[in-house]
């Protein structure tokens, strides 16, 4: 899978938080960051689709996955700005973006 290529646009989509990362020179560790948990949510929904049983299609089941993960990522990705004129941090902009979303 492109998670990073799907991250960056993403985040792209979303001008004004994009252009006040790279302002922060913080565009490259965020995409990082975000794309690994893109890779994990997309890995959970699947393990969560699997378990739900249904002789689905193995592919489809993929892509339905990362339709939901990609879609929970997007809706953080626009709720999220800044907020601040002061400095902002890797973690700062990661804790704010993935607020409330699960971990695995």
């Amino acid at each position: 899978m492109l998670y990073k290529t799907i991250t960056l646009g993403l985040m792209e989509a979303n001008s004004a938080s994009y252009r006040e990362l790279c302002r922060h020179r913080l565009a490259l560790p965020v995409m990082e960051a975000l794309s690994a948990h893109l890779k994990q949510r997309h890995e959970a929904w699947k393990a969560l689709l699997s378990r739900a049983g249904s002789a689905r299609d193995p592919n489809g089941m993929t892509s339905e996955a990362m339709e939901l993960a990609v879609e929970e990522l997007e809706k953080r990705l626009a709720a999220w700005s800044s907020g601040t004129d002061g400095p902002l941090t890797r973690d700062q902009v990661l804790a704010e973006i993935l607020e409330g979303l699960p971990a695995e």
